[in-house]
């Protein structure tokens, strides 16, 4: 499996996409965009495209070789940390959205692309966009219920190709979108998002206080 399912599908997604990104955005608001590429990707460190956020390369990260330019996932890659400080970070505190561009590669039980969650017994606080063994996920916790809703999608996806996400939440409804379609709805979270008291804002990874599961696949963007 190779890279021509993405190119296939990015322009048809990107048409949906542009209504569905900027319909009800004024101006820019990303906290962060993360693109990979020569001059992003240096070694240890993460320049953004958007935002402040500076990333940390936990292991080692390559590029493909191959267009569109992306980042290498391997056995060697153990995520990358955006933020150790959680109440620096200025991290959506109401309502977001978070979007990427994703291959798995590996599927596991618990996997992260983008996220701030702590998911330790009957502690559950944050958010993270992240895939399951068959299905992708939009997870959140909000104030009101203090436990996290892991929203999946309904089509499981296939290893080794290509798909656009997008997790959206107002402080009334959930969503998680699979290549421009609304996969998933909850209205089971509401209020303002509740995050840990301390913990690390990490793309390519789950991780909490207590587990780290890398990424293994490619990621060519990602956006909050």
């Amino acid at each position: 499996m190779n890279a021509l399912p993405f190119a296939a599908l990015r322009l048809p997604i990107l048409a949906i996409l542009f209504v569905f990104v900027f319909t009800g955005l004024s101006g820019d608001e990303r906290v962060g965009q993360w693109r990979f590429d020569s001059s992003t990707l240096q070694g240890k460190t993460l320049k953004p495209t958007g935002g402040s956020l500076v990333g940390r390369v936990l292991g080692s990260a390559s590029l493909t070789n191959e267009k569109p330019l992306a980042l290498e996932a391997s056995k060697e890659f153990r995520g990358i940390i955006l933020s150790d400080d959680l109440e620096k970070a200025n991290l959506p505190a109401g309502d977001m959205s978070v979007t990427a561009w994703v291959r798995v590669d590996k599927p596991i039980e618990w996997g992260g692309i983008l996220g701030a969650i702590q998911d330790n017994g009957s502690f559950e606080r944050g958010w993270l966009l992240g895939y399951g063994k068959e299905s992708f996920y939009f997870a959140i916790s909000s104030d009101s219920k203090k436990k996290i809703t892991y929203l999946k999608t309904v089509v499981p996806y296939s290893p080794g190709y290509w798909y656009h996400l997008a997790g959206t939440y107002d402080g009334k409804v959930q969503r998680i979108y699979m290549d421009g379609k609304l996969a998933a709805e909850s209205k089971v979270q509401s209020g303002p998002i509740l995050y840990p008291p301390k913990g690390r804002f990490a793309l390519g990874a789950y991780l909490d206080e207590n587990e780290h599961y890398p990424f293994e696949g490619r990621l060519e963007q990602v956006t909050l």
